[in-house]
Protein backbone atom coordinates (compact mmCIF):
# COMPACT_ATOMS: atom_id res chain seq x y z
CA UNK A 1 0.00 0.00 0.00
CA UNK A 2 1.55 3.47 -0.60
CA UNK A 3 2.01 6.01 1.82
CA UNK A 4 0.62 8.80 2.21
CA UNK A 5 1.90 11.73 4.56
CA UNK A 6 -1.52 12.76 6.67
CA UNK A 7 -1.85 16.99 6.68
CA UNK A 8 -2.03 16.74 10.35
CA UNK A 9 1.42 14.74 10.39
CA UNK A 10 3.03 18.17 9.36
CA UNK A 11 4.49 18.97 12.89
CA UNK A 12 7.65 20.20 14.19
CA UNK A 13 8.30 17.36 16.34
CA UNK A 14 6.31 14.53 13.83
CA UNK A 15 7.39 16.61 9.61
CA UNK A 16 9.79 14.44 7.92
CA UNK A 17 11.55 17.88 6.33
CA UNK A 18 11.71 19.05 9.88
CA UNK A 19 13.34 16.22 11.44
CA UNK A 20 16.29 15.41 8.37
CA UNK A 21 17.00 19.56 8.54
CA UNK A 22 17.63 19.36 12.42
CA UNK A 23 19.61 16.17 12.34
CA UNK A 24 21.88 17.37 9.43
CA UNK A 25 22.17 21.04 11.59
CA UNK A 26 22.80 19.20 14.37
CA UNK A 27 25.11 16.36 13.12
CA UNK A 28 27.02 18.62 11.00
CA UNK A 29 28.51 21.01 13.59
CA UNK A 30 29.13 17.97 15.68
CA UNK A 31 31.22 16.66 12.51
CA UNK A 32 32.70 20.20 12.07
CA UNK A 33 34.21 20.72 15.25
CA UNK A 34 36.16 17.94 14.80
CA UNK A 35 38.12 19.95 11.41
CA UNK A 36 38.56 22.92 13.73
CA UNK A 37 42.40 23.21 14.12
CA UNK A 38 42.83 20.29 11.02
CA UNK A 39 44.39 20.89 7.99
CA UNK A 40 41.51 20.24 6.52
CA UNK A 41 37.70 21.53 6.42
CA UNK A 42 34.49 19.25 6.23
CA UNK A 43 33.90 20.50 2.80
CA UNK A 44 36.77 19.37 1.96
CA UNK A 45 37.14 16.06 3.26
CA UNK A 46 33.85 15.42 2.09
CA UNK A 47 35.00 16.03 -1.50
CA UNK A 48 38.10 13.86 -1.02
CA UNK A 49 35.94 10.91 0.19
CA UNK A 50 33.93 11.41 -3.05
CA UNK A 51 36.66 11.53 -5.28
CA UNK A 52 38.23 8.48 -3.17
CA UNK A 53 34.71 6.39 -3.68
CA UNK A 54 34.78 6.97 -7.21
CA UNK A 55 31.18 8.89 -6.36
CA UNK A 56 32.58 12.05 -8.30
CA UNK A 57 35.04 13.05 -11.15
CA UNK A 58 34.66 16.45 -11.82
CA UNK A 59 34.18 20.22 -9.79
CA UNK A 60 30.34 20.46 -11.25
CA UNK A 61 29.19 17.13 -9.71
CA UNK A 62 31.26 17.96 -6.32
CA UNK A 63 29.39 20.69 -6.60
CA UNK A 64 25.80 18.88 -6.59
CA UNK A 65 26.79 16.66 -4.06
CA UNK A 66 27.76 19.27 -1.37
CA UNK A 67 25.27 22.43 -2.40
CA UNK A 68 27.73 24.50 -3.36
CA UNK A 69 27.56 26.98 -5.54
CA UNK A 70 30.52 26.84 -8.67
CA UNK A 71 32.27 29.45 -6.97
CA UNK A 72 32.31 28.04 -4.00
CA UNK A 73 33.61 24.63 -5.55
CA UNK A 74 36.42 26.44 -7.64
CA UNK A 75 37.95 27.48 -4.19
CA UNK A 76 37.84 24.31 -2.61
CA UNK A 77 38.74 22.60 -5.88
CA UNK A 78 41.79 25.39 -5.70
CA UNK A 79 41.94 24.68 -2.69
CA UNK A 80 43.02 21.31 -2.49
CA UNK A 81 45.15 21.07 -5.37
CA UNK A 82 47.10 24.13 -3.82
CA UNK A 83 48.03 21.72 -0.77
CA UNK A 84 48.79 18.37 -3.43
CA UNK A 85 45.82 16.76 -2.61
CA UNK A 86 43.92 16.45 -5.91
CA UNK A 87 45.14 16.59 -9.51
CA UNK A 88 43.05 18.50 -11.92
CA UNK A 89 43.42 17.82 -15.74
CA UNK A 90 41.68 19.05 -18.64
CA UNK A 91 39.97 16.79 -21.09
CA UNK A 92 42.09 16.38 -23.96
CA UNK A 93 39.39 16.37 -26.64
CA UNK A 94 36.85 19.00 -25.20
CA UNK A 95 39.11 21.29 -22.79
CA UNK A 96 35.88 22.46 -20.95
CA UNK A 97 35.85 19.52 -19.12
CA UNK A 98 37.87 19.20 -15.95
CA UNK A 99 38.58 15.81 -14.14
CA UNK A 100 39.49 15.70 -10.91
CA UNK A 101 41.81 12.42 -8.97
CA UNK A 102 43.11 12.03 -5.83
CA UNK A 103 46.60 12.45 -4.84
CA UNK A 104 48.55 10.26 -2.47
CA UNK A 105 48.89 13.18 -0.32
CA UNK A 106 44.95 13.15 -0.49
CA UNK A 107 44.28 9.63 0.47
CA UNK A 108 46.57 9.83 3.13
CA UNK A 109 44.94 13.14 4.51
CA UNK A 110 41.94 11.15 3.77
CA UNK A 111 42.92 8.18 5.69
CA UNK A 112 44.22 10.02 8.59
CA UNK A 113 41.24 11.95 9.36
CA UNK A 114 38.79 8.90 8.87
CA UNK A 115 39.36 7.53 12.56
CA UNK A 116 38.66 10.67 13.97
CA UNK A 117 35.33 11.27 11.80
CA UNK A 118 34.53 7.64 12.43
CA UNK A 119 34.56 8.30 16.43
CA UNK A 120 32.66 11.15 16.41
CA UNK A 121 29.94 9.32 14.26
CA UNK A 122 30.06 6.50 16.80
CA UNK A 123 29.14 8.75 20.05
CA UNK A 124 26.58 10.40 17.73
CA UNK A 125 24.90 6.91 17.40
CA UNK A 126 25.51 5.29 20.62
CA UNK A 127 22.39 4.05 21.96
CA UNK A 128 21.75 2.52 18.55
CA UNK A 129 21.93 -1.15 17.89
CA UNK A 130 23.84 -2.23 14.51
CA UNK A 131 20.39 -3.11 12.96
CA UNK A 132 19.02 0.06 13.65
CA UNK A 133 21.66 1.71 12.40
CA UNK A 134 21.88 -0.43 9.38
CA UNK A 135 18.36 0.37 8.83
CA UNK A 136 18.57 4.21 9.10
CA UNK A 137 21.05 4.17 6.56
CA UNK A 138 19.29 2.19 4.40
CA UNK A 139 15.80 3.80 4.77
CA UNK A 140 18.06 7.25 4.16
CA UNK A 141 19.62 5.95 0.84
CA UNK A 142 16.09 4.87 -0.28
CA UNK A 143 14.74 8.22 0.46
CA UNK A 144 17.52 9.90 -1.35
CA UNK A 145 17.26 7.64 -4.30
CA UNK A 146 13.58 8.68 -4.54
CA UNK A 147 14.23 12.32 -4.16
CA UNK A 148 17.20 11.58 -7.47
CA UNK A 149 14.68 10.26 -9.47
CA UNK A 150 12.25 13.13 -9.18
CA UNK A 151 8.78 13.10 -9.20
CA UNK A 152 7.38 10.11 -11.58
Amino acid sequence: MRFRYPPEGVRANRSLGYLLHRAHKLARQRVEKVFEGQSLTLSQWIALSLLREGVVTTPGEIAERLGHDTGATTRLVSQLEGLGLINRARGTEDQRIVTLSLTASGERSFTELSPTVSEIWNSMLAGFDRKEVEALIKLLGMFILRLEEGDE
